[in-house]
């Protein structure tokens, strides 16, 4: 019984009573201009244009391009068009060195000859010392994103060496298929 009052002072001994606050998280006292999530992407690209398109038109898309940490390392923008789409206003590529602005926007006008069935892409690379980032994105011309299909469980598939069977742990096949057995000579 001694023994456990004594430890007890001790430990009540050790830890003051009057313990200083912790000092605030760095997160809180950083500057308006840091950005406050530490998880965004070096690059992130947004691209909007209008729902629907009809031939024989004209569209305007803008491409949004955020940096995490604006630097000196020039960003790579670059549009590629299918065929029936023409570049009325806007540069097809071009270079931007912008060390201060975090937001980047650019506006692509053009001319729909007729409705195609590519995507146009907005790609935006960036390298410098020791690091790089690529983005991109895709205008639809108002068509559904693709999906895709639903996974086959449960169903025979080809394993190695072309069997026909059903995946098991370790990496064997077990056979489902009739097969040919062939007699030694």
């Amino acid at each position: 019984m001694r023994l456990t009052i004594l430890v007890a002072a001790l430990l009540g001994a050790c830890v003051p009573m009057d313990a200083p606050e912790a000092d605030p998280p760095l997160a809180e006292t950083q500057t308006s201009s840091q950005p406050p999530d530490r998880r965004m992407p070096p690059l992130l690209l947004t691209l909007t244009g209008p729902a629907a398109v009809s031939a024989g038109g004209e569209i305007e898309l803008q491409a949004v391009i955020v940096r995490a940490h604006p630097d000196a390392a020039p960003l790579r923008v670059e549009i590629k068009l299918p065929a029936g789409v023409t570049l009325v206003s806007g540069s097809r590529e071009e270079s931007v060195v912008d060390e201060r602005s975090a937001t980047i926007r650019r506006r692509f006008r053009l001319h729909v000859s007729e409705v195609p069935q590519a995507d146009i892409v907005v790609v935006v690379d960036t390298a410098g010392d020791g690091f790089g980032a690529h983005a991109e994105r895709r205008y639809r011309f108002g068509r559904p994103q693709p999906r895709l299909g639903a996974p086959s469980l449960g169903r025979d598939r080809a394993g190695p060496g072309g069997l026909v069977g059903r995946p098991v742990l370790g990496g064997r096949v077990i056979n489902s298929a009739p097969t040919e057995r062939r007699t030694p000579r």
